[in-house]
């Protein structure tokens, strides 16, 4: 019995391969779309997550029919992303919503 590779998980006529590829900008990805085939490759964990999401984002719904499963459609494209900074911000607006007895250090 043949084992399935764990980069690929095969739905009925697509493949969608999952791929850390290291050396890239951290939580960095690229997602290709080309038909039968849609490939996610990240730098880590959480460039892969990202590329997930854009990839969720980017798919549409095509109903077949009652009774039928739907199918799932997603464009032919190219996209390479990755923070443009190093770290992530917040604002914390205590003018507006500044609960009692909270301190910021």
């Amino acid at each position: 019995m043949p084992h399935p590779r764990p980069d690929a998980v095969s739905v009925p006529g697509t493949v969608l391969s999952l791929h850390i590829v290291p050396g890239a900008a951290p939580e960095a990805y690229r997602l290709r779309s080309q038909a039968g085939r849609v490939v996610v490759e990240g730098a880590d964990a959480a460039g892969l997550a990202h590329g997930i999401r854009t990839l969720r984002q980017l798919a549409t719904r095509e109903r077949t029919g009652a009774g039928t499963d739907d199918e799932w459609a997603v464009p032919a494209i190219e996209i390479e992303d990755a923070p443009r900074f190093a770290y992530r911000g917040l604002m914390l607006d205590v003018a507006r919503h500044s609960p009692r007895g909270c301190r910021v250090p």
